[in-house]
Parts: structure tokens; C-alpha cells; sequence
């Protein structure tokens, strides 16, 4: 299938110099043989975004000394065996979210760098983060521009201590303002999509799905006026995050993705077999799940939220734990509530 429209090129986009250069990638910067070939021998650069709720214990997250022989910290030392391949940064601040106070106005803004005001989701207000920075310049090159996964169900309504709608404590990844990007936390659904997007399927049954998200957004639109304030703010959060899908479904549609072939093969009989009780299993399958996309080069960009902001996970399964994440995050300085953070963390 020939693809005929008219083509930009980064000299002619440069040529505007100052102005060009605050342009957003556009679909004509894009050339007309639209997806990466699995021919290129060389490995592609790749990015994932993991974020850990409650912070850490920060005395045991930092390393002793700077430069190539510093000494790995006891949380980090178990990344011992690829100290020579790990940089682990220091200094830096979200100058932006100086002054933010709980849970939900921090990690809203982690990958934003903006400001969080308090609102119960009628007028949300983020920025685009730089996970979706890096996704514009790469998206035309792989059949998923990004892929956001967590382990936790969406949270939705207020946070009532704070005032700060949920919204912002289950997401990291936001394409606009006012968008977040809807996250999986099913590894076989994680699984299926990606061996869609290998085998062609994705795009056989993009025009379905299409139709399908536009009628649960009209369903979901025309009950936003049949029910009460609660509901009301339940359901536009609910809306932010299913608008997030609707480029998945075009992009899936896209003739350019029939061009594109997997840089090795994904075994349909190897999916996991739904969604596990245990955390840490369930951790571990949503982690292969990333692995297996930049193996395959479905994509290029990923996300992963090890839980939502406040996440109380009991970790007793880890011997020497008997709390739960939040509340051994507030320590107090307690020796007993530190150690068992810095366990938690490790």
C-alpha cells in the first residue's frame, strides 16, 4: 500500500530556526516507510520509567563517593554484578513541586516538572511528561508508541486530607495536560497486545475497537448527566484515562504498522495466564512484559508503577517486614520502621 502525502524534512523544519525549533514532531517529519525494519542490526535505545510509591530510605538509597569507584549503597547492592553498566544520579530537584505537599502532588508531577494544584478532577491540570517527550521522536519507528504498566487498579475520588483527586496518585504518564495515559496491569492482556502488534492482528481489529471506545465514552457522557457530584467526578476521571486509549486504536490502525516486523518473535503460547495474587509475582510478570516489548521493538518507551500513591502493600511476605509500605514510609525516624523501609526498598 502506497501512503501519498507530502513529506517534511528536518532541513526544511530547520530553516525556521528559532520558531522551527519550538515546533512538536509532526506526522510529515515522518518518511514515508513508516516503521523500524527488524534488518537494522543495531540495537535501538530504549527507555523505562520505573517509580516506586513512598520513596525510599534515602540514608541506605545513596551511594558512598562519586565518580566510576563509588560504593553501592545497601538498597542498591544488589545491583552489584552491573555496577560497571549503573549511574546512579544525585541533585536533582523538581523545583517545581517545591512546596507540594502529600503524596499525590509529588509523583503527579515526577515526570512533569509542573506544579499540581488541588481540584477534585473537574479541572485537572498536568503537563506532558517526559516519558511522551521522548515517545514524539521515536513513536513513527515501532507499532506502540509507549507502553504504561502498573499493578494497581486506578484509584478514583478525593483524597479528602489533601484535597488532590486520585487521578494524579495512579498515574505517571500524561500525553497532555489534562491526559493520562490509561496503564495495564493485566500481564496477559500486557502479553496479547504485544503479540498483536507482532503478528498483525492489531490492526485487523483496530476499526472494531474504534467503535467500541467510542460507545463506552457516549455511554459514559450521557450517564455523566444522570447521576450525582460523586459520580460525576468519578466518571470524568474515568473519561481522562479512556481518552488515552483512543490513540492506541488509531495508531493500530495505521496502514504504516503492516510495515513493521518484530525484531524477534513473540510466542503466542507463552502468555501468562492471568493476573496473580502475589505482588511480587505479579511485579516480576509485569517487568518481563517490558522486556519482551524491547526485545521485540513493538516499542521503544515504557512505564512501570510498582503501586499507587499511599500504596499500602503489606510487605510481610519479605522476612524481616511486618508492615505495610505507607506506613513504614512514615518512620518517624522510629530505627525499627527505618529498617524495615530500607528492606522494602532493597
Amino acid at each position: 500500500m502506497t501512503m501519498r502525502k507530502p513529506f517534511l524534512s528536518r532541513r526544511t523544519l530547520l530553516r525556521g530556526a528559532g520558531v522551527g525549533l519550538g515546533l512538536p514532531w509532526l506526522e510529515a517529519m515522518v518518511p514515508v516507510s513508516g516503521f523500524a525494519s527488524s534488518a537494522d542490526p543495531r540495537p535501538p535505545v530504549r527507555m523505562a520509567m520505573l517509580y516506586i510509591p513512598n520513596g525510599v530510605n534515602g540514608t541506605a538509597w545513596r551511594p558512598e563517593a562519586a565518580g566510576r569507584d563509588f560504593k553501592l549503597s545497601p538498597t542498591l547492592e544488589p545491583l552489584k554484578d552491573l555496577k560497571d553498566k549503573v549511574a546512579v544520579l544525585s541533585n536533582l530537584w523538581n523545583a517545581a513541586n517545591e512546596g507540594g505537599d502529600g503524596h499525590y502532588a509529588k509523583e503527579g508531577a515526577i515526570l512533569t516538572c509542573t506544579t499540581i494544584r488541588k481540584t477534585s478532577a473537574e479541572d485537572i491540570h498536568n503537563g506532558v511528561s517526559m516519558d511522551q517527550l521522548a515517545a514524539q521522536r521515536v513513536r513513527h519507528l515501532t507499532p506502540i508508541p509507549s507502553l504504561e504498566l502498573g499493578v494497581a487498579p486506578v484509584a478514583t475520588g478525593v483524597q479528602f486530607s489533601t484535597g488532590y483527586t486520585r487521578v494524579y496518585g495512579s498515574h505517571i504518564a500524561w500525553s497532555s495536560p489534562t491526559t493520562p495515559l490509561a496503564r495495564e496491569i493485566d500481564p496477559n492482556a500486557v502479553y496479547q497486545r504485544l503479540f498483536g502488534a507482532a503478528s498483525g492482528r492489531n490492526a485487523n481489529f483496530a476499526k472494531m475497537d474504534a467503535l467500541l471506545l467510542d460507545r463506552v465514552l457516549e455511554d459514559a457522557k450521557r450517564l455523566r448527566a444522570e447521576v450525582g457530584a460523586a459520580d460525576r467526578l468519578r466518571l470524568d476521571e474515568y473519561m481522562s484515562v479512556m481518552r488515552g486509549l483512543e490513540e492506541r486504536v488509531g495508531r493500530a490502525g495505521n496502514p504504516a504498522a503492516r510495515k513493521w516486523t518484530a525484531r524477534v518473535p513473540i510466542d503466542p503460547k507463552a502468555a501468562p495466564t492471568g493476573r496473580p495474587k502475589d505482588h511480587g509475582e505479579h511485579v516480576r510478570l509485569m517487568l518481563d512484559m517490558i522486556a519482551v516489548a524491547f526485545q521485540s521493538d513493538a516499542t521503544r518507551i515504557s512505564t512501570f508503577m510498582f503501586g499507587n500513591a499511599v500504596s499500602d502493600v503489606n510487605f510481610g511476605f519479605i522476612e524481616g517486614v511486618k508492615t505495610a509500605h505507607h506506613e513504614a514510609s512514615h518512620h518517624r525516624n522510629d530505627p525499627d520502621k527505618l529498617r524495615q523501609y530500607e528492606i522494602i526498598s532493597r
